[in-house]
């Protein structure tokens, strides 16, 4: 399991990434303002729609440094690893 910390302007949130699936936790105001753009129209790493239950890590990370900023999304040296994996190739069903 991959967790990703971010300073929402409402409130902190901890994203939890296993398997294809991501988690939110947190600040229950960032959390209801996360829920509405969730509902909205998010991209993933591979420009494809983003879909909190069937995603890549590197997904999660791209949607989240682009509703965010890099400034607001704390990557450990794991989780961008594994990102740099994913990301030299597509991974299979990433793309429906």
């Amino acid at each position: 399991m991959a967790t990703i910390q971010v300073q929402a302007p409402l409130g902190d949130l901890s994203f939890s990434h296993s398997g294809r699936e991501v988690k939110v936790s947190g600040n229950p105001d960032a959390v209801m303002d996360w829920k509405r753009q969730r509902d909205g129209v998010l991209y993933g790493a591979f420009g494809h729609i983003f879909r909190q239950n069937n995603c890549a890590l590197s997904d999660v990370c791209a949607m989240l440094l682009d509703v965010y900023g890099p400034q607001r999304v704390t990557l450990s040296d794991s989780v961008q690893k594994q990102c740099s994996e994913e990301l030299r190739s597509i991974p299979k069903g990433a793309i429906p």
